[in-house]
């Protein structure tokens, strides 16, 4: 891939240094609204244990506490709070340094606990699939002759959609870095979307969205995959079949590649886009909860369709794998692609969070519904080549970012010549 920094960065109107203060808020991530009772176990009448297991694992670093480290995680995660959590961080040598698994998964009052959480199960990670997406549309540019994460998407939108001319000039890479002019939400489906204009922000600006990495995905499978077949097939059918069969060709497709060229590489066999298959299959999963003391667990609704920006399911121990293999290897992007994706801020929010021995680039998840049940999740690339995932099951991305942050630098204590170094 040709892919020179300055161009695609100057492109998102990136003109700030690598390290400069983020002028994005923290974003509340995507919300998911569930209706059907499939999902809700009433047990009003049942109390929830606050006997929550603990477990923890720490290995010596030379340069981390990781007794500390894990004392503090404790001290800013009560489980009178939290139904459960699980915390991992590793080291610049690739070695978890400190693992703290908390609470509950499924509570004593939901079908099939208590069961405790552990790095093995499997929950929801929220926007951090954005980084997923991004690794995936990063991955297929690189691979590709084609296309370039500086390319217009434009050239590459289904034949029988219209395109906003604010959008006409718009790249990969602002999609990918939420300067895309789309606003948080639109709440229409993305023809729609993409060939109407409603309050949007500029071109250019940072304005975080939901839509960009759903655009960015399907249409890189468009430009770096063969899409003649669905084409013909369906180019005579009424408009909103002709939709459906996209959204689903595309979307499977994307799936496809993440398994392959993100998952497979990271040895990840079985993330989801959402938790039937691990019921099926009898593997360890976490319901959520509103609070640490809510009897009714519920699970989010299958995103097979729609993963992009917000679905994908799997365990920390998955995360952790797929975040040391992104940071640490060529396997799915080579070194260039990942300094430009941290640099253009793909998905990545930089600075001003409080790490007080150098910059760390991080991404919240968060999925709710409108009763309050939450899965959250955080990942965050920390000085010294450390790397550390979250996720929780009825908390707040802002409180597991809080934690990590504060247990980071109560418990890293760098030696002095890799200060100087």
């Amino acid at each position: 891939m040709n892919w020179k920094i300055s161009p695609i960065c100057l492109a998102l109107g990136l003109t700030f240094s690598l390290f400069s203060a983020s002028s994005e808020a923290q974003p509340s991530e995507a919300k998911d609204t569930e209706t059907s009772s499939n999902f809700l176990t009433a047990n009003s009448h049942c109390t929830v244990s606050q006997n929550k297991p603990r477990s923890k694992k720490v290995d010596p670093d030379r340069n981390l506490d990781g007794e500390r480290f894990v004392e503090v995680l404790r001290e800013m995660l009560p489980l009178d709070e939290h139904m459960g959590y699980v915390v991992v961080l590793q080291n610049s040598a690739l070695r978890n340094v400190a693992t703290d698994t908390s609470g509950y998964a499924i509570s004593n009052c939901d079908p099939g606990g208590p069961e405790a959480f552990t790095v093995d199960t499997r929950t929801a990670w929220g926007s951090v699939s954005k980084l997923i997406t991004t690794a995936v549309v990063a991955n297929r540019a690189q691979a590709s002759n084609q296309v370039s994460l500086g390319d217009r998407f434009a050239p590459y939108i289904p034949n029988r959609w219209s395109l906003n001319s604010r959008f006409r000039d718009v790249t990969f890479a602002q999609l990918l870095g939420h300067r895309a002019g789309l606003r948080r939400s639109s709440g229409v489906d993305l023809r729609t979307r993409l060939a109407t204009t409603n309050n949007d922000p500029p071109v250019g600006e940072p304005s975080y969205s939901n839509t960009g990495h759903g655009i960015a995905g399907r249409m890189i499978m468009i430009a770096t995959g063969n899409s003649q077949g669905w084409e013909r097939q369906y180019a005579n059918a009424p408009q909103q079949e002709y939709d459906e069969w996209f959204n689903r060709w595309a979307s499977l497709l994307y799936i496809g590649f993440a398994e392959s060229q993100v998952f497979s590489p990271s040895n990840i066999n079985d993330a989801s886009c959402g938790f039937g298959q691990y019921i099926e299959e009898g593997k360890p999963y976490a319901r959520r909860y509103s609070s640490g003391s809510d009897p009714n667990g519920r699970l989010k609704p299958d995103a097979r369709l729609s993963c992009f920006s917000g679905g994908w399911v799997m365990s920390a121990r998955q995360m952790a794998r797929f975040m040391r293999t992104l940071r640490h290897s060529n396997a799915i992007v080579n070194r260039t692609t990942y300094s430009h994706m941290a640099a253009c801020r793909f998905v990545f929010d930089e600075g001003g969070d409080g790490y007080v021995r150098g910059p760390a680039f991080h991404k919240n998840g968060l999925i709710r519904d409108n009763q309050g049940h939450r899965y959250a999740a955080y990942v965050v690339m920390l000085p010294g080549g450390y790397t550390a995932v979250a996720a929780s099951n009825s908390g707040t991305s802002g409180s597991l970012r809080e934690a990590v942050r504060d247990a980071f630098n109560a418990s890293y204590s760098p030696s002095l010549d890799e200060i100087t170094s």
